[in-house]
């Protein structure tokens, strides 16, 4: 049996048992109210999460890639970890630094004695060694591309995002999402559109988009807010209930690949969208998204609460804009406290990059949303400023 027919039979077979456990999720009512569809989409996700959600050479190779941290909580190390299709398993080759990207490349042996058995295997990668201690923390993209000894073209096969370092949490906004113009990945515009829901750190996605002959799709992804990053696969849903029609349940559930949110802020973030087929190279696309913001007024206008994030003593403060220009948006409050905002000028649809507010307080505000600001005053006292008006 070819490699092809075996990868098809595999994903069918997957297919079919994804879509009986929804149909079973269904059948109990478990699409009643929003908790029960939320555990029924998670069970989904673990479903997949058993070596499916990576790209692979054939039925059986899957490859994940996590990092190793010290006491500190400084990444030292990477770690790949999975199941190959022989016994002859891949070997890291080199390591390349590109950007705040980094991309591993590995090549595996195709020796004739090589037997065709599924192999697990782990690999580490020692950051110091490779001397890729002086990556920044944050949110890394990490790439790794295998390809046979010998050859040169190698294939994308594993794909995810990985925190090096201590990292800030972030805490994104509920609601409406788009992509943002003059963001760093403009890989979209205007007709696709998410919205996003965490309670208690676990978060629902649902995607607004078209499928090849331009017809509508509804996908949704769930998964669990951790620091700054949420993963979850992509499944489309369909054969559900028209909007004027009787009701019937949904009865179809496609994977269609994963989504890994990293938040740079609470209201803006780079959305990873992976396609991961199996016996077919991974398509990574990332978009840049930002807070829909459509009301008529400013959207910093209102009024706001501001307190320390420990508690205390708060502060109304009622902005309303009174200069925009160059960058550089300046709010007033009634009792003369004024908060100047920076952002680019590519970036006019988006919330400012940072905001300093002077006058009831000095506190400068390094997370800037539509409903809730985040900064630290000269003695280094976190404030939160929280909009109280819709």
């Amino acid at each position: 049996m070819t490699r092809p027919i075996q990868a098809a039979l595999a994903r069918a077979g997957a297919v079919w048992l994804f879509r009986d456990r929804f149909l079973k999720a269904v059948e109990t009512g478990l699409f009643s109210h929003y908790p029960s569809l939320m555990k029924a989409l998670f069970g989904m996700t673990l479903l997949f999460l058993s070596g499916l959600s990576w790209a692979q050479t054939g039925a059986m190779s899957s490859i994940q890639i996590s990092s190793v941290s010290d006491a500190s909580g400084a990444a030292i190390a990477l770690s790949i970890s999975g199941r190959w299709e022989s016994t002859c398993t891949p070997l890291i080759d080199d390591l390349r630094l590109e950007g705040r990207g980094l991309t591993l490349l590995a090549s595996y042996d195709t020796d004739k004695f090589c037997a065709k058995t599924p192999t697990g295997y782990s690999l580490s990668v020692d950051l110091a060694e490779n001397d890729l201690s002086a990556l920044s923390p944050g949110i890394h993209p990490i790439s790794l591309y295998v390809r046979a000894q010998g050859q040169r073209e190698a294939r994308l096969l594993g794909f995810d995002l990985v925190q090096l370092g201590p990292v800030t949490a972030i805490t994104p906004e509920t609601g409406l999402w788009w992509p943002e113009a003059g963001g760093t990945f403009e890989t979209s515009g205007p007709g696709v559109g998410f919205s996003l829901e965490v309670q208690d750190g676990e978060a629902i996605l649902m995607t607004n988009s078209y499928g090849d002959q331009g017809r509508a799709r509804w996908l949704v992804s769930t998964g669990s807010l951790e620091g700054r990053i949420i993963r979850g696969d992509l499944t489309e849903l369909g054969g559900g209930q028209t909007l004027f029609g009787e009701f019937r349940e949904p009865g179809q559930a496609f994977p269609s690949g994963r989504a890994l949110l990293e938040f740079h802020s609470s209201a803006t973030a780079t959305l990873w969208l992976v396609s991961d087929l199996i016996g077919e190279d991974l398509l990574v696309q990332p978009l840049s998204l930002v807070r829909f913001s459509f009301g008529p007024r400013s959207m910093l206008d209102g009024t706001w609460l501001l307190m320390p994030e420990t508690g205390g003593e708060a502060v109304r403060l009622d902005l309303a804009e009174v200069e925009s220009g160059g960058g550089t948006v300046t709010l007033l409050d009634g009792s003369g406290s004024t908060v100047t905002c920076s952002r680019l000028l590519s970036k006019k649809l988006s919330p400012p990059d940072s905001c300093r507010l002077r006058g009831v307080q000095d506190i400068r505000f390094h997370d800037v949303g539509l409903d809730r600001w985040r900064g630290i005053d000269a003695d280094g006292v976190a404030y939160i400023a929280v909009r109280l008006d819709p």
